[in-house]
C-alpha cells in the first residue's frame, strides 16, 4: 500500500511541476516529506536521510510547498460550484 501511495504522489508531483527546482532528487524529496509526515522532526529528517546531504531548513521548505498545494486542492473541492448556495443567494434578500 505504501508503494502505491509513493508511486502515486511521484507521479502527481512530477505533473504538477512543484518541485522544477532539482538540486536534489524528487524521490528523495518525497521521502524526506512523508517521514515528516510520519512524525519524525526535521532534523530527524536530514539524519535519517543523510545520504541526500540537505538541511533541515530544505525539508522544512519542501513540506510548506507541498502543504500549500495541499490546501489548495482542498478549497478546490470543497468550494460550492453550482449548488443552491450560489443560485438561491439573491432569492432569501428579496
Amino acid at each position: 500500500m505504501e508503494v502505491i501511495l509513493i508511486r502515486w504522489l511521484l507521479e502527481a508531483l512530477m505533473d504538477s511541476g512543484l518541485f522544477r527546482i532539482n538540486r536534489f532528487s524528487l524521490q528523495a524529496k518525497v521521502r524526506a516529506i512523508l517521514l515528516y509526515m510520519a512524525g519524525l522532526s526535521y532534523r530527524d529528517v536530514t539524519y535519517v536521510l543523510r545520504f541526500v546531504q540537505c538541511s533541515h531548513e530544505a525539508v522544512r521548505l519542501w513540506v510548506k510547498r507541498l502543504g500549500q498545494v495541499a490546501v489548495n486542492v482542498e478549497a478546490e473541492e470543497h468550494s460550492p460550484r453550482g449548488s443552491l448556495h450560489e443560485e438561491g443567494a439573491g432569492d432569501m434578500h428579496e
